[in-house]
C-alpha cells in the first residue's frame, strides 16, 4: 500500500478504516482535489446544524434567564422572543428528516429551488414598495390614521394591493 493511500485513511487491505480514526472521513473529504469550495463550505456550515445550534442557544439563554432572574415565563418581551426563535428553529430543523421520504422531498426540493427566485423578486420590488409607502405617508399621513406611521402605511398598502380592505381605505 502506498504512502498516499494511507494518508487518505485507507488501511493495509485498501478499505477505509473510519472506526479506528474518526477524523479520517473529515480528512479524506477535504483532501480530494475534485471538490470545490462550495462543497467544502456546505459540508462544514450545514443549514440544519446552524438552525439546531441557534435553537439550542436560544433555549439555553431563555432557561438561564428564567432560573437566574426569577421571571415569570411570559412577562419579558426578550424572553418571549428567545422562546419563539427557539421553538421556530426546532420545528425548522425537523424538516431535514422529511428529505428521506420521496413524497415529502418534492416539497423540500420545490422550496430549495423556488425560494432564491422569490427572494430575487422581493428584493427587486422592495425599493418601489418603500417609495410608494413613503409617498403615501407624506401625502395622507396627517389626514388618515391608516397612513400615520410607516408601519401602518406599509400594512395598509399591502392590504390594498392584495384587495383585502379597498373599501375601508377609500371610505375614510
Amino acid at each position: 500500500m502506498s504512502e498516499r493511500s494511507e494518508q487518505y485513511g485507507y488501511g493495509h487491505n485498501g478499505y477505509i478504516h473510519y472506526l479506528t480514526n474518526p477524523l479520517n472521513s473529515f480528512r479524506t473529504f477535504f483532501a480530494r482535489r475534485s471538490l470545490g469550495f462550495k462543497d467544502k463550505y456546505f459540508y462544514i456550515f450545514n443549514l440544519w446544524f446552524v438552525c439546531a445550534t441557534v435553537a439550542c442557544m436560544c433555549s439555553f439563554v431563555y432557561s438561564i434567564q428564567i432560573l437566574v432572574m426569577n421571571h415569570d415565563f411570559f412577562t419579558s418581551e426578550t424572553l418571549k422572543l428567545l422562546l419563539g426563535v427557539a421553538i421556530a428553529c426546532y420545528w425548522f430543523s425537523l424538516v431535514q428528516y422529511l428529505e428521506h421520504f420521496p413524497r415529502f422531498y418534492l416539497l423540500i426540493y420545490t422550496l430549495k429551488t423556488g425560494i432564491p427566485r422569490v427572494m430575487q423578486f422581493f428584493f427587486g420590488i422592495l425599493p418601489f414598495f418603500v417609495g410608494y409607502a413613503l409617498l403615501g405617508m407624506t401625502l395622507f399621513g396627517n389626514d388618515q390614521e391608516l397612513f400615520g406611521t410607516f408601519t401602518d402605511t406599509c400594512c395598509t398598502l399591502f392590504a390594498v394591493v392584495n384587495g383585502d380592505s379597498i373599501l375601508d381605505v377609500f371610505d375614510r
